[in-house]
């Protein structure tokens, strides 16, 4: 079998088996149970669901889910693509102090900032506040932030924290990086029950 049909086969069967993971584990990634749910459910590619909880949360004044509502417009996903909407969305987060929100509004609006170290350097310091508290959507984020400040070892930190919280994106970011050197690993990696896993220590 070629090495590309090997890997893609390796990532099928290993989203199968985190699909069925997460139909049996409660999360707990935000600390806000309703929030947790419409992330697992658009981690599990339920978006019409997943849009409708996150704009529900949204009308309760919950920013997260607002920059989450952003994000669906953003990517044209179970809603027309609204790119100036997203923006909208990304900066009332940002007017709130919300964090995940904040780096979307700089990534999509002001994507200069995040070309320069020092405004790489702000966003950690406000994302590292929510996910020193196990927000895995933040931590997930903050990984992307340290990718770009070529500080590899507080990256990978951040993405194994979150994917011991059973946290998706950052259990597939862990598993495309180690399916060509490693693939049983990272078959084991996946197939490991979402809270467990070794917790790396801090590189501070």
């Amino acid at each position: 079998m070629p090495r590309t049909a090997r890997a893609l086969a390796l990532l099928l069967s290993l989203c199968f088996a985190l699909s069925a993971q997460a139909a049996q584990v409660k999360v707990n990634w935000t600390g806000d149970a309703e929030l947790d749910k419409a992330f697992l459910l658009n981690n599990q590619g339920k978006y019409a669901e997943a849009f409708a909880m996150f704009s529900d949360l949204y009308k309760k004044d919950v920013p997260m889910a607002g920059a989450m509502v952003g994000r669906y417009y953003e990517d044209g996903r179970s809603v027309p693509e609204d790119k100036s909407k997203a923006r909208a969305l990304y900066k009332e987060a940002l007017d709130k102090g919300e964090a995940f929100g904040s780096y979307h509004y700089y990534r999509l609006k002001q994507p200069f900032y995040l070309a320069h170290e020092e405004g790489n350097k702000a966003l950690a310091a406000a994302l590292e506040k929510d996910a020193e508290k196990g927000n895995a959507p933040i931590q997930a984020v903050l990984s992307n932030v340290y990718v770009k400040l070529d500080q590899p070892q507080r990256a990978r930190y951040w993405l194994q924290k979150a994917a011991d919280a059973g946290y998706a994106p950052s259990i597939y970011g862990l598993a495309r990086s180690l399916r060509q050197r490693s693939p049983n690993e990272a078959r084991e990696m996946m197939q490991r029950p979402p809270t467990s896993g070794t917790r790396p220590q801090s590189p501070r």
